[in-house]
């Protein structure tokens, strides 16, 4: 009797600091809670329980590497930003070109000619009148209006236009620091792009990592509590000893907490590997 009678004077030991375990992580979790954005703490109301409303599972990561990768160079706001400035100095690049070059351009008119001479021209009287003209090119301006929207003096005009920039030097100048900024830029890009791959490739190795010691948590707890189990089974039938089921108790409570914090910590990678993502405030259905 002295046996059942010390197995559960160690079982409520074990109880004790379970509950005083719970009631420490309360106290965090109402402190988190009630912390202002001043970074004080308001009146915490200290007799209020925790109670969670469901239990975060965490979600295995199937994609590839390489798929994540790709991903983040997409959503990444820096990334698409370097990008767009890259594609700006490139268009400058090329407008620079053009003007530092001379442009040859082949030129074509065509339209409908008018004349019109004075009004006193062709007019008895007039001074300088040895024969008169005719009608169409000696009047007022109705002869030329007439003229126009009759067609009847259509005209042609073909040619070549050379433009040659007077500046030569200043526009070279000025598409070799456009040309330069471009691969500045591309530099940046470059640089950019390998610092986030680098960081989506650390976090999905260490969720990897993460992902098979909450499996080993798990795997360790359920053998012991088996070996608990028939520890405490061998006793009631007489075969075991308090001794064993006292040290299956023992590790079992030190063991209970491990797929937990285990599955904390890859929870916390797996929030690490959506920032590096750029999917973060998604995941977490922030605005």
């Amino acid at each position: 009797m002295r046996a059942y009678e010390q197995l559960d004077a160690h079982l409520k030991n074990v109880m004790a600091y379970t509950v005083r375990d719970i009631l420490s992580g309360e106290r965090q979790v109402l402190a988190l809670i009630y912390l202002t954005d001043g970074g004080r703490r308001a009146s915490v109301a200290l007799d209020q329980r925790v109670i969670p409303t469901d239990r975060p599972e965490p979600a295995p990561e199937t994609r590839s590497l390489d798929s994540l990768i790709a991903r983040a160079y997409a959503r990444r706001p820096e990334l698409r930003a370097a990008t767009d400035k890259l594609r700006a100095q490139e268009l400058i690049v090329a407008a620079e070109g053009n003007r530092s070059r001379p442009a040859l351009d082949l030129v074509l008119n065509a339209g409908l000619a008018s004349f019109t001479g004075e009004a006193t021209r062709g007019r008895p009287g007039h001074d300088l009148v040895t024969n008169l003209p005719h009608p169409d090119i000696s009047g007022l301006y109705g002869n030329a209006w007439a003229q126009v929207f009759q067609g009847r003096m259509p005209y042609i005009e073909g040619g070549l236009r050379l433009d040659l920039p007077l500046a030569v030097d200043v526009r070279r100048n000025k598409l070799k620091d456009a040309m330069i900024e471009r691969d500045r830029l591309r530099v940046r890009l470059w640089a950019l792009k390998s610092r986030v791959a680098l960081e989506v490739r650390d976090a999905y190795m260490r969720l990897q990592q993460q992902a098979r010691m909450l499996e080993v948590a798990r795997q360790a707890l359920d053998t012991i509590a088996k070996r608990k189990d028939q520890a405490v089974e061998d006793l009631f039938t007489g075969r075991g000893e308090v001794g064993e089921v006292m040290w299956g108790e023992e590790l079992v409570g030190r063991l209970l907490a491990g797929p937990t914090f285990a599955a904390k910590d890859y929870m916390i990678v797996e929030a690490e590997l959506w920032r590096a993502l750029g999917e973060l405030r998604d995941q977490l259905g922030l605005k």
